[in-house]
């Protein structure tokens, strides 16, 4: 979590996370039937993809490899930073893993703390340089225990994926 108050469900769901547990952690599992159910909800012609940065990987993957409609009906995932506890049990069917196989891509940045865990990854991993952004001066308050020097935050931010032109639009 991110939030700058700390819920019990907040604190639940990061020690869970910690423990790679996520996939037992009752916000994470709302969130997969959340997207199941949106999945389930798209006309049969459409065309679905799926993205994450940071802690929204845990319920973008826990989706795809515990529900056989967003496997069948997500036709690419991308995680962008993902989270990925050092604990997590990838472990999956060798059909989920080749449904997955050429589905999934983990882009990351090569000196990311958040998503450094992804070598044990369903899908494949692509590893960026950090752009040079210098809008981000500070770590918000609510991001100081997770940071602990304005370079990590650089290295986790969502715009070292945003093209500067599109930025512009």
């Amino acid at each position: 979590s991110t939030g700058s108050k700390k819920t019990k469900t907040d604190i639940r769901q990061d020690l869970n996370f910690a423990l790679g547990r996520e996939a037992h952690d009752k916000a994470t599992q709302k969130n997969v039937n959340r997207t199941n159910n949106l999945v389930k909800q798209a006309p049969k012609d459409y065309k679905i993809s799926m993205s994450s940065h940071s802690l929204g990987n845990v319920a973008m993957m826990q989706s795809l490899k515990k529900k056989k409609e967003v496997r069948r009906r997500v036709s690419e995932a991308n995680s962008f930073n993902g989270a990925m506890s050092p604990f997590t049990d990838n472990k999956v069917s060798k059909n989920v893993e080749k449904e997955l196989k050429n589905k999934v891509v983990h882009n990351r940045t090569k000196a990311d703390i958040v998503s450094i865990n992804h070598n044990n990854s369903i899908g494949k991993v692509v590893t960026h340089e950090t752009k040079d952004l210098k809008k981000i001066k500070k770590i918000p308050s609510h991001l100081n225990k997770v940071f602990t020097d304005v370079q990590q935050l650089k290295h986790h931010s969502i715009s070292n994926f945003i093209d500067e032109d599109d930025e512009k639009k």
